[in-house]
């Protein structure tokens, strides 16, 4: 486990590393726990996820060959990809219990907070007064980052019943709200909103019951963020133009204008290279922004093709699969998995995170939740509840 943290951090360390012997260094000490991870005995089935986001990482080095423009930005993100790789090859090889996935999500959960209170207190009251820059983090970013943890506190919450987890997910909430972010907030709603209907649709008075609680969780953050002035100036105003759009009114945020834009764009280029794309991480060169696609499914079919597409989706269509195949797993920790895909699903047309450790690993874990669930885990979770 303390393997796998290291090579999480030497990730996150390698984008803000210029010094090129220091990336070196770093890659040779991933390669290195790699290495000393592979003498473990190992189900095959366990290394299932591993293997798919090997192919989709050889098919972006691959794509160096036809690149439109190669620069370090190029090989630092290549690097990342291979880094993620071994990051999820030593957590597949160490994992051996569903109750270690849990510690891990515990472990994503805590460091959100983390950030969390680092972000408020850099910021102060600074955050009352419009959207923090991207000083610390991107504010999309630690958004979604706060939206994931509070959707896995959410879940906790669901099987343990500990206040500690309702007050951690309120306070997430507030993270949330504080970084502007639609598709945090957009993710939260879809997430916690289906993980809450599907967990007990078959007993019908829980059912209605979990559907007005959702929608009155979804009034509740409407009502916030459109009576609150503070709020209304961070996310509201933007959120209701963003939501407009999509029913055909015209919109007036800068956010939208371009997003509109790269959607087009990402689309014209990919009819121009449908099969193999433009190179990894070329859209930002071929926009009149010079940013990035902020659509994961467009980055990816502007950049590597239908081909580079069908081997990313790939890396979550086994997950589903395991999970139909599963038998063991209760219908809370299937919901769970839904909801959470669904979630992804959306942020996929909202947010790049192809190369963000922090989703493809929560991504990874997913898929050893899956093969490593069973009942034994639920009434394990159970007698500690107890």
């Amino acid at each position: 486990m303390l393997l796998a943290a290291i090579c999480c951090v030497s990730c996150t360390l390698l984008v803000h590393i210029n010094n090129s012997l220091y990336k070196i260094l770093i890659v040779l000490f991933c390669v290195l726990a790699m290495l000393v991870c592979a003498r473990r005995k190992v189900k095959i089935e366990k290394l299932g996820f591993v293997v798919r986001w090997a192919v989709f990482v050889s098919w972006s080095l691959i794509s160096f060959v036809w690149s439109y423009q190669i620069t370090e930005y190029q090989f630092n993100s290549a690097i990342v990809f291979l880094l993620i790789l071994v990051t999820c090859f030593v957590v597949s090889i160490y994992i051996e219990s569903a109750e270690q996935v849990y510690l891990y999500f515990r472990m994503l959960i805590f460091s959100a907070i983390l950030l969390e209170i680092y972000i408020f207190k850099f910021y102060g009251e600074n955050m009352l007064d419009a959207r923090f820059d991207n000083t610390v983090l991107n504010s999309n970013r630690a958004g979604i980052i706060f939206a994931v943890a509070l959707f896995f506190c959410v879940y906790f919450y669901d099987y343990y019943r500990k206040l500690m987890d309702l007050i951690l997910a309120l306070f997430l909430c507030a993270g949330v709200l504080f970084s502007g972010s639609k598709s945090a907030i957009l993710f939260t709603i879809f997430s916690v909103g289906i993980f809450m209907i599907l967990k007990n649709r078959k007993d019908i008075s829980n059912l209605i019951r979990n559907i007005m609680i959702v929608v009155a969780f979804i009034l509740i953050i409407f009502f916030i963020i459109t009576k609150s002035y503070n709020f209304y100036n961070i996310i509201g105003e933007r959120l209701i133009d963003f939501l407009g759009t999509l029913v055909g009114k015209q919109s007036r945020s800068v956010s939208t204008i371009m997003r509109t834009y790269f959607l087009e764009q990402g689309i014209e280029l990919f009819k121009e290279r449908p099969l193999q794309g433009w190179g990894i991480y070329n859209f930002r060169y071929l926009n009149k922004y010079g940013d990035y696609a902020h659509s994961n499914i467009i980055e990816i079919l502007a950049d590597f093709g239908i081909v580079g597409a069908i081997f990313f989706v790939r890396i979550y269509t086994v997950i589903i699969k395991k999970m139909l195949h599963n038998k063991n797993m209760v219908e809370t920790d299937r919901a769970f998995v839904w909801a959470y895909m669904v979630g992804m699903l959306f942020l996929n047309f909202t947010h790049v995170y192809m190369n963000q450790l922090f989703d493809i690993i929560i991504a990874c874990l997913l898929y050893l939740f899956v093969v490593l669930n069973s009942n034994t885990d639920f009434k394990c979770k159970k007698s500690i509840k107890k």
